[in-house]
């Protein structure tokens, strides 16, 4: 499945992620530990060495959560325009 994700829709995800971040006012550092992650794994989703959208669910919730990301708005930005309908049975 992930293999269907463009690699420009996570260098925008990866944007997003290091955008929130920086307007919130926080470190990589913090905002791992407020989703609950070591530092390393989620300077990989920000650095785009790792898709957010590889991850498994309970990560993703907890990293859009930590950066006050609506998981309504992400899911229909890029999960559903990344895959039609149909694959999503």
């Amino acid at each position: 499945m992930y293999e269907k994700i463009s690699p420009e829709t996570d260098q925008e995800i990866a944007a997003l992620l290091r955008a929130n971040r920086k307007c919130m006012g926080m470190t990589q550092q913090q905002v791992a530990d407020k989703a609950g992650l070591r530092l390393r794994h989620y300077t990989k989703f920000e650095c785009y060495e790792r898709s957010l959208l590889a991850a498994s669910f309970n990560t993703t919730m907890s990293v859009l959560e930590a950066l006050g990301i609506d998981p309504d708005d992400f899911v229909k930005k890029y999960v559903m325009d990344s895959f039609p309908p149909q694959e999503m049975m």
